[in-house]
């Protein structure tokens, strides 16, 4: 959390103000952006305030990376991210205010838009309290998942928090195996069909 001090009146986000002989005491929501990234892929940071920071991770499976981000995070709250997915100007700060809201208290997830869209970000896409993210992967062992996604499935889609983001690896994966296999039973049960005329 941030304070800032004001002269005179102003207005924090549940819409109270306090006066202290003439100060207002703002508090604002600070966050940690936490991004694994290898070296050579594309690297698109999102937009963040001056009270938050940013963790680009490299050298490490995406799982670890995020885990190592939020070990290493001074902020409460961490909002994990892919190095090449798209974030509107406003996505931290979007973020922020449904922290401030209180309506998540355990975090929450983004939509993410593209790929097989729209669809729930695993990994990326998450806002959640630094503590709760260590104590869910405490133990991960970086055993060929590249995510640690699975072991946060119950937090809560958030759908007016978006990214834009590719098919992924997995995706991808699928699309090249499965595309082909159907295109291939089609194919045989349709010449099947015109044989037997």
């Amino acid at each position: 959390m941030v304070c800032t001090l004001f002269k005179g009146s102003a207005r924090i986000g549940n819409g109270k103000s306090y006066v202290i002989q003439d100060l207002i005491i703002v508090v604002m929501v600070a966050v940690t952006v936490v991004i694994p990234h290898k070296e050579g892929d594309p690297l698109n940071l999102p937009v963040i305030g001056p009270e938050d920071e940013l963790l680009v991770i490299e050298g490490l499976g995406a799982g670890e990376a995020r885990i190592r981000g939020a070990t290493d995070a001074r902020n409460e709250w961490i909002i994990t991210c892919d190095a090449d997915g798209v974030y509107p100007n406003d996505y931290v700060e979007k973020a922020k205010e449904i922290i401030e809201s209180g309506k998540y208290p355990y975090g929450f997830k983004a939509l993410r838009l593209g790929g097989f869209a729209p669809s729930v970000g695993q990994e990326a896409g998450m806002v959640v309290p630094r503590e709760l993210f260590l104590q869910r992967t405490r133990g991960f062992v970086p055993n060929g998942r590249w995510d640690v996604g699975h072991l946060l499935r119950d937090i809560p889609v958030e759908p007016s928090l978006t990214y834009y983001h590719d098919l992924t690896f997995g995706e991808s994966t699928l699309t090249a195996i499965a595309v082909p296999a159907a295109v291939g039973v089609a194919l045989v049960w349709f010449l099947g069909r015109r044989k037997g005329r």
